[in-house]
C-alpha cells in the first residue's frame, strides 16, 4: 500500500493503469480506495481549490482494478479479463459520476489512453 500512497497523485495513477496485474492486493485497494474516497469527499466541502479530477481518477482506477481482480479469481484462464482496461474504464466511470464531465472529454481520455500504448487491445 505504501508504493501507491508515497507516490505523487499521477504517478499512482500510471501504476494503476499500467502495473502488473500481481502488484496489488484487494484488500489493499480496498483500503486505498475507501480512503481517499472520503479524504475527496472531505476536501470537496472546504471550499478551498483542492481538485477533484485526480482523486476521481485515483479512486476509479483503483476501483476497476479491484473488479478486475475478482473477476480474475472467478474465472482465472478468461482472456477477457485485462486489468489496464477495467483499471481505465473504472476510472473513466467515476470521473463521469463525480465531475459530471461530458462524454466527450472521457472519451477523449480514453483514447488518449489507448493510443499512447497504456492499453493493449
Amino acid at each position: 500500500m505504501a508504493s501507491v500512497m508515497f507516490r505523487s497523485p499521477e504517478e499512482s495513477v500510471k501504476s494503476l493503469f499500467h502495473d502488473l496485474p500481481e502488484t496489488y492486493q484487494p484488500t489493499t485497494l480496498i483500503l486505498y480506495c475507501a480512503m481517499c474516497f472520503f479524504l475527496a469527499l472531505w476536501t470537496y466541502g472546504l471550499f478551498v481549490p483542492s481538485g477533484l479530477f485526480i482523486p476521481s481518477l485515483l479512486i476509479g482506477a483503483g476501483w476497476g482494478r479491484l473488479v478486475a481482480i475478482l473477476l480474475h479469481y472467478i474465472s482465472p484462464t478468461a482472456k477477457w479479463v485485462t486489468f489496464e482496461k477495467y483499471a481505465l474504464l473504472g476510472a473513466a466511470a467515476q470521473l463521469g459520476g463525480i465531475v459530471r464531465m461530458t462524454i466527450s472529454l472521457t472519451v477523449l481520455l480514453i483514447l488518449y489512453n489507448i493510443l499512447t500504448g497504456g492499453v493493449s487491445n
